[in-house]
């Protein structure tokens, strides 16, 4: 019983080590802002680096490309379409760094520079490679799909499920409400019935307002999952936020 329990510890301790060396490697490229809007062009969402929107922008016109019923729809949208900027953008600069997600690139290689002013004829076989990269020669889909699987196997013995943190944010009454992830935005409910009656100001009061309370609350949650037991440092945490960068966020 004994055996088999330092066994799974063990096994876990390589997982997590596993997890670890993905997410520091992928992370340790950082991502930009974004900005798109909707389909519809009446919405237009800003995301900070860490994936969470900073602004929900009203374009003008906006009642007359969309509905007040699809307003929540538009603003979701823009905000994947902004994540999706976002998440192309980080793809590139990862092969910029030499940690290419696609698997028809080898690792890169470098020749040991010489001393000053020395002659060298070492041929170019002998270039040394670079360290062996957790991400090299992977798909995107490849990566997640682990990742995922070693999120899903780190339940420890005895231990609380994970949950990560969230926030949620109303407005206007409830009228309004935003609900935020760490690293995107989950979901956003507008009243349609209360939207048609209130001028432009007024919904964009709301959204601001709905969004800034949703950052509030999250990052109290936040506080409140590091400081439990067993949280402080757990590498889903991270792992959270690489999977928000492959877009399986």
């Amino acid at each position: 019983m004994t055996s088999s329990l330092n066994e799974r510890l063990a096994e876990l301790q390589q997982r997590a080590a596993r997890l670890q060396q993905i997410t520091t490697e992928a992370l340790s490229v950082p991502a930009r802002p974004a900005e798109a809007g909707d389909r519809t062009g009446a919405i237009t969402v800003r995301l900070s680096a860490d994936g969470l929107p900073d602004s929900i922008r009203l374009e003008s016109g906006w009642r007359q490309s969309a509905r007040a019923g699809a307003l929540a729809s538009a603003v979701q949208e823009a905000a994947q379409l902004a994540m999706t900027k976002r998440m192309a953008a980080w793809h590139a600069d990862l092969e910029q760094s030499g940690r290419s997600l696609d698997p028809s690139r080898g690792p890169r290689t470098r020749s040991a520079a010489p001393p000053a002013g020395a002659r060298t004829t070492t041929p170019p076989a002998f270039a040394t490679a670079e360290p062996a990269s957790a991400l090299a020669g992977r798909t995107t889909g490849a990566l997640i799909e682990e990742v995922l699987s070693l999120v899903d196997s780190m339940d420890r013995p005895g231990a609380e499920p994970f949950t990560p943190p969230r926030g949620r944010g109303t407005a206007a009454q409830d009228k309004v409400t935003i609900t935020l992830s760490e690293h995107a935005l989950l979901s956003c409910s507008i009243d349609p019935d209360w939207t048609e009656k209130q001028p432009d100001q007024a919904v964009q009061s709301a959204l601001s307002a709905a969004l800034s309370a949703a950052k509030t609350a999250l990052a109290r949650n936040q506080q409140t999952v590091r400081a439990s037991s067993g949280a402080q440092g757990r590498p889903e945490l991270l792992a959270l936020e690489l999977l928000s960068r492959l877009g399986k966020g």
